[in-house]
Order: C-alpha cells, then structure tokens, then sequence
C-alpha cells in the first residue's frame, strides 16, 4: 500500500490484525501515537477486501430485488446504499454510483472499488461524515 491510498482512520490489515490507521508518515503508519512498536511499514500492511458480508456491517441500506431486464428477462439485484451512493456487486469489485437530483433521480457511475479503505474514503468525500462499521 501507498500513504496517498490512505486516511487517518481507514482499517487495513496486518496478517490477520484488523488496525485503524492513527499516524501517515513516509515510513509507514502507526495505529497508536504513543508506542514505536505500533508501527507498521507499508510493506506490512494490506487492505481488507470488501465484500457483501462486509457491507452489511456498514450503516449503509441493504436492498434486495428482482429487476426486469429487457434481454436477460428476471434478474436478481442486491444493493447498498444511501441518499448519494449506489453500491452493487460487479464481478470481483463493487460498483459505485451517484445519485444526482437535479428534478429528477439520475444514476451516473462513478468508479469501481475493490477494498474498504477504498470505500472509507470516497464515502467521507462525499458526505463529510465517516462510514459506520461494525466488525
């Protein structure tokens, strides 16, 4: 990992050490300000994958469904979200898009994601507020 792939915090891992980044610096990051041996170096730590069973740990809406689709006939459609955000499985990634009112609804994507800190981050851009998530 990057220090710009990262915000004060974000949960990465370490092994299997769940850690919320505390301190960026050009070493690594720290996950408590006041012990060294709380330091990691980039090459120790890893993001944590995000998934479906992660999503519902979040504070974001869980919607499930069957759409009508033109082609592929009934198809079924999970999905996160909240007022702004749409968040749906996409293969391996998950994708984001926006909601945008402007008289009405309208959906644009946004950007495809694959990791939490990922979601953490485009989630706090977006609302000022971070995602609550229980683990």
């Amino acid at each position: 990992m990057e220090a710009n792939e990262l915000r004060i915090g974000n949960l990465i891992k370490s092994g299997e050490k769940i850690i919320t980044v505390k301190n960026i610096n050009l070493e690594g990051i720290n996950f408590d300000f006041c012990c060294e041996q709380n330091a990691y170096e980039y090459s120790e730590i890893e993001p944590i994958t995000l998934s479906e069973d992660l999503l519902e740990k979040t504070n974001l809406e869980k919607k499930e469904g069957v759409a009508e689709h033109i082609q592929y006939g009934e198809v079924p459609y999970k999905l996160f979200m909240t007022d702004k955000l749409l968040i749906s499985k996409n293969g391996s990634d998950f994708s984001v898009d926006l909601r945008v009112y402007n008289g009405a609804c309208q959906i644009a994507h946004m950007c495809n994601i694959k990791y939490l800190h990922q979601l953490q981050n485009l989630y706090f851009a977006l609302t000022g507020n971070e995602i609550e998530i229980n683990l």
